[in-house]
């Protein structure tokens, strides 16, 4: 629907066939979460909307509560995934709205995908949280506070506060710890450089605050994503398998889409949580005995981790004051 009507006001105006759906049922929701999300939760949010045309249906066989725009009330949604993600509480949360009530069933993982890791890998969790951004954002905002008080002679006065949300900043303290904490001793000193670094992101726009984030540092680094080229793809995975990179940008859906077993990994960085928990047990056994994997995680990630390392090691991360963990 989103494909053919690509106009807003079209699609507002044609999406009267969907004002009397009394059954709606969502299958193999993961899999939709790999392509775009925002057309099917889009899709929802049309649903038993007041029909804007009579398209010549005779309303006296018409409910009083399709007209009225309450059809949401009665409609019975479905919902059915593998795994519990976050966009599936929202919309769970925000579209249905049954007045029957909500039931709600997960799988609660116990031991998690790591007991399918092979090789003996140094796991490394190290849990981000939003005070991590404060420092290394503090300084450009103080910087940036400093001279709009000197350009305006002193008259700083504070704006309205940080209206980011929590996701973003989540986001930008993520990419202040690897700048500040991890890529110092991936990027090596004194010229050196290890190599053979997989940067796992699970968002297309992690990939990107991490793709110019290395252009900035001047890295050797080659990157696939869903967009990448064959040749280009090509090209970067021969690269890194000849040492001629150092490291390797990898995002979640061109894996999905792809399932290359790619050659020269060393050592891999999980730039955010797999949402497939399948996938990171086939990343790590693309390691060998003695080498590392280091995971980066917030309290959003809490799900996904979950299916990774069981609900046991999952709560025992998130209650320690300690910030890094480790699991052979």
């Amino acid at each position: 629907i989103n494909a053919e009507y690509g106009d807003e006001r079209k699609f507002k105006r044609d999406s009267d066939f969907l004002s009397s759906v009394e059954l709606c049922v969502m299958e193999h929701c993961d899999l939709l979460l790999q392509q775009n999300w925002q057309h099917s939760s889009k899709l929802l949010s049309l649903l038993n909307r007041r029909p804007r045309d009579t398209h010549g249906v005779d309303l006296t066989r018409v409910r009083h509560t399709l007209l009225d725009g309450q059809g949401s009330l009665r409609r019975q949604t479905v919902l059915l995934a593998s795994a519990l993600r976050p966009e599936l509480n929202a919309v769970f949360k925000r579209l249905c709205r049954n007045t029957a009530g909500k039931w709600r069933v997960r799988r609660v993982p116990v031991g998690g995908s790591i007991r399918a890791v092979v090789p003996r890998v140094r796991q490394l969790f190290h849990r981000v949280d939003a005070a991590d951004a404060a420092l290394d954002d503090g300084t450009q905002r103080r910087r940036r506070r400093d001279d709009d008080e000197s350009a305006s002679d002193g008259g700083g006065g504070g704006g309205g506060g940080d209206k980011e949300s929590d996701l973003t900043h989540m986001a930008r303290a993520r990419l202040a710890y690897l700048r500040a904490a991890l890529l110092p001793s991936l990027a090596g000193g004194d010229g050196e450089t290890r190599g053979g670094v997989l940067v796992y992101c699970a968002s297309y726009f992690d990939y990107v605050r991490v793709r110019n984030l290395f252009k900035a540092r001047e890295l050797r680094f080659a990157q696939c994503c869903e967009y990448s080229e064959q040749k280009n793809v090509a090209s970067a995975l021969r690269n890194f398998k000849r040492g001629t990179v150092d490291f390797l940008l990898l995002t979640e859906r061109f894996y999905f889409y792809r399932r290359f077993a790619i050659d020269g990994v060393k050592s891999i960085v999980l730039y955010g949580v797999p949402s497939l928990p399948q996938f990171y047990s086939e990343l790590l056994n693309w390691l060998t005995d003695g080498a590392t994997c280091v995971t980066l995680f917030t309290k959003a990630d809490r799900l996904s981790l979950e299916r990774c390392i069981g609900v046991s090691r999952t709560l025992s991360l998130y209650k320690s004051d300690k910030k890094v963990h480790m699991f052979v």
